[in-house]
């Protein structure tokens, strides 16, 4: 599998997840923290705090309307305001590249699948996993899985590998459910590798 191999040029999985999962519009405080405590203990190192630098300019007819409200043109820019997250991954430049030039591939394969169908998987994990034993997660991640492939039809997704589509659901529905549940991040995250892994 491609995307999955930590030898003959790949990025380490881990660091494709972990970069996945912290490129998201990451507002919970809670997961933020999880996010960073779990690359720690991986040896890299996950910054929330830098904000993405950009210029606002004010428009023609003033930047605050008389009722205080931002004009729609700033608000717009500054809406798209976010901290710009970054993953250091330590003594190797070429490596942390390939990771998030990979992971944004991933990212862009996760949005072609219908929201509704993966909403439906997403809320259907999160109870499953919440009631079982942390062994039995990897296997009911991978019955969400296979259900959204069977059951989204991703047109566009036919020419890339099947093992591509598999890991991009699987950040995905990892991500989705920890939103919800941050405290899960880092006993789910060890059953999508282990699933992972394990797909042939």
């Amino acid at each position: 599998m491609d995307v999955l191999r930590d030898v003959s040029g790949g990025p380490p999985l881990r660091l494709l997840f972990l970069n996945f999962l912290s490129q998201t519009d990451c507002k919970d405080a809670e997961l933020q923290r999880q996010l960073v405590s779990l690359s720690g203990e991986m040896g890299v190192r996950v910054d929330f705090s830098s904000k993405s630098p950009r210029t606002i300019q004010a428009s023609d007819d003033g930047d605050l309307e008389t009722d205080g409200h931002i004009h729609s043109s700033l608000k717009g820019l500054v809406g798209d305001m976010r901290p710009q997250v970054q993953l250091e991954v330590p003594g190797n430049p070429a490596e942390a590249e390939a990771v998030r030039a990979v992971s944004a591939e991933l990212r862009q394969i996760a949005e072609q699948f219908e929201h509704n169908v993966v909403t439906r998987a997403t809320g259907s994990l999160y109870r499953k996993i919440k009631n079982a034993p942390m062994h039995m997660w990897s296997a009911h991640l991978t019955l969400e899985v296979e259900w959204i492939m069977r059951n989204s039809p991703a047109s566009g997704l036919e020419h890339l590998p099947q093992e591509r589509v598999v890991v991009a659901l699987t950040f995905t529905l990892v991500k989705r459910v920890c939103e919800q549940a941050p405290l899960l991040l880092r006993n789910l995250f060890h059953a999508a590798l282990q699933y992972l892994f394990s797909f042939r």
